[in-house]
């Protein structure tokens, strides 16, 4: 599946960064927030997941809402992903950066189909 993987888009500040992934039916928008200290070292506080068609309406989840907020292990599993993508390793190609991105991938994949009803999505 061909998708095209856009890394703190714009609007992004110091507490709050924005990604995007994007398919060829529709988007997911991922929203991290951080805590707000610029002096002590970054910390994911909350990741928020959203899908939206390629004209940017809203799809709403198996439970109605419009968004996905990342809980207990989910959150600390896409923490520890999205902390692979921030890393130096990752930045200067240290490591398999097709690997870190599949992985990151993967799991939002696995998030959209575990709240999403995916036959409204395709």
């Amino acid at each position: 599946m061909e998708y095209k993987l856009e890394l703190n888009t714009e609007g992004s500040s110091f507490n709050i960064v924005f990604h995007n992934l994007i398919f060829s039916t529709f988007k997911i928008n991922i929203i991290e927030r951080y805590h707000e200290n610029q002096n002590a070292p970054r910390k994911l506080l909350e990741t928020i997941i959203k899908v939206r068609t390629l004209d940017n309406v809203l799809i709403k989840g198996k439970t109605g809402n419009g968004r996905v907020i990342l809980k207990d292990r989910k959150f600390v599993d896409y923490a520890r992903l999205s902390k692979a993508l921030r890393s130096y390793e990752y930045r200067r190609r240290l490591i398999n950066p097709k690997e870190v991105e599949q992985n990151y991938i993967d799991f939002l994949l696995l998030v959209l189909i575990a709240n999403y009803d995916v036959n409204s999505i395709l």
